[in-house]
């Protein structure tokens, strides 16, 4: 899961130094659920894993993990993380700086309306719809879902 969060919020992590923080991924973890949270000028990346810890830090996106059974991230309010990976044993521990800088508050970029509609389809389905309908990659788009849920949903 950590491999699946390092690779979804690279892209979405700031390339620059523009901004320090946005270099960083947030991960908040609640016991049961991690949301790892990335952010550039344009992109917003949140993937949800299975955890057993809780907290809040802010994680460097270009650091490798390596192939393991679990991964243990330690913030004991020091300069540094301590980022360790077990596989039956510690096979793998790595510290970097801590990022002191205030991440940004995600929930007020996101608006939460309270009614949400959730969809799930094939990625691969859909690619193919966007691209019969003649949608290059910077083109923004928007789905449409119906109150009606016999009705078709619409990419305009």
């Amino acid at each position: 899961d950590f491999w699946r969060i390092l690779k979804a919020c690279a892209n979405a992590c700031d390339k620059s130094n523009f901004r320090r923080v946005l270099r960083y991924i947030e991960l908040r973890a609640d016991g049961t659920e991690c949301v790892a949270t990335s952010l550039d000028s344009f992109i917003m990346q949140q993937i949800k894993v299975r955890c057993n810890g809780s907290g809040t830090v802010l994680i460097p996106s270009g650091i490798q993990p390596p192939k393991c059974k679990s991964v243990v991230i330690e913030d004991v309010y020091s300069l540094k993380i301590t980022y360790l990976g077990f596989d039956g044993k510690l096979i793998y521990a790595h510290e970097f700086p801590r990022c002191n800088d205030s991440y940004f508050d995600w929930g007020k970029i996101v608006e939460n309306s309270g009614e949400e509609h959730t969809i799930y389809c094939n990625a691969l389905n859909l690619r193919k719809a966007l691209d019969a309908a003649g949608y290059a990659e910077d083109h923004i788009i928007s789905i449409n879902i119906p109150e009606d849920k016999l009705k078709p949903i619409r990419l305009a």
